[in-house]
């Protein structure tokens, strides 16, 4: 995705909240450099912790979406669209928890060490 892309979703996210009169507000989650490790399942009990606390500030403070920023594919990467690795990691599965599940997840994918 590029910086222009972003820029657009990050503009029409914003929208419906000008359009209600509300004061604009763009509430998201950032995570970078959460690669796991090259076995399956791929994630560590640490990010599964880190997982379950943002899910609850999520459902504390609300969020909009969460933002992967990439360096999340160490080892060895991933090989296709298949990989059970991309699948895993690619839709958010360590963060894939309680009130985060149904948010958008843009994903800058790459880093591979």
């Amino acid at each position: 995705m590029d910086m222009w892309t972003a820029l657009l979703i990050l503009q029409a996210l914003l929208l419906p909240s000008l359009a209600d009169g509300a004061t604009p507000a763009l509430r998201f989650v950032a995570v970078g450099d959460w690669g796991g490790v090259p076995n399956a399942p791929f994630h560590t009990a640490r990010e599964m912790a880190n997982a379950k606390e943002i899910a609850r500030t999520v459902q504390i403070l609300g969020a909009d979406f969460i933002l992967s920023l990439g360096d999340n594919f160490y080892f060895t990467g991933v090989q296709d669209i298949n990989d059970k690795r991309f699948q895993r990691e690619g839709d958010g599965a360590p963060l894939g928890a309680g009130s985060i599940q149904c948010l958008p997840y843009p994903d800058l994918v790459g880093g591979s060490a």
